[in-house]
């Protein structure tokens, strides 16, 4: 009995140490910056928690990501490009080319212990304050 006490206790801290470190963890913003899109908007659309853009690229490979501040803006039959490691995407209609921050930053992101170096002065302009 004593022995469970103890496997729960250390169940408990560890959970808690978890929700710890994704609290303070800048993980999903940097997988976002870090990944490619090249391809074509074939679908948005709002499921009342998230806006969502859905993108099939050349390789046949689609796409669903969550896209607020371009929402508004893009349209099926857009082409949209974002290079790995940048946090500017363009989209491209009708032979003329928009840009757009494509993920923003928080304060508390961009502070994160595990927030890149080499990317501590970039895309200041995406820091929300």
């Amino acid at each position: 009995m004593r022995k469970l006490k103890y496997i729960m206790i250390l169940f408990l801290v560890l959970l808690f140490a978890n929700a710890i470190y994704y609290h303070y963890s800048s993980g999903r913003a940097v997988n976002e910056i870090r990944r490619q899109i090249n391809g074509i908007v074939i679908k948005k659309y709002d499921t009342g928690h998230a806006r969502l853009v859905s993108i099939k690229q050349s390789d046949g490979t689609i796409i669903d990501f969550s896209q607020d501040n371009l929402y508004s803006y893009i349209r099926e039959g857009d082409h949209f490009t974002k290079q790995a490691n940048d946090n500017y995407c363009y989209v491209k209609r009708n032979g003329e080319t928009k840009k757009f921050i494509f993920t923003y930053i928080s304060p508390k992101t961009r502070n994160s212990f595990d927030w890149p170096k080499e990317w501590k002065n970039k895309w200041m302009e995406a820091t929300e304050e």
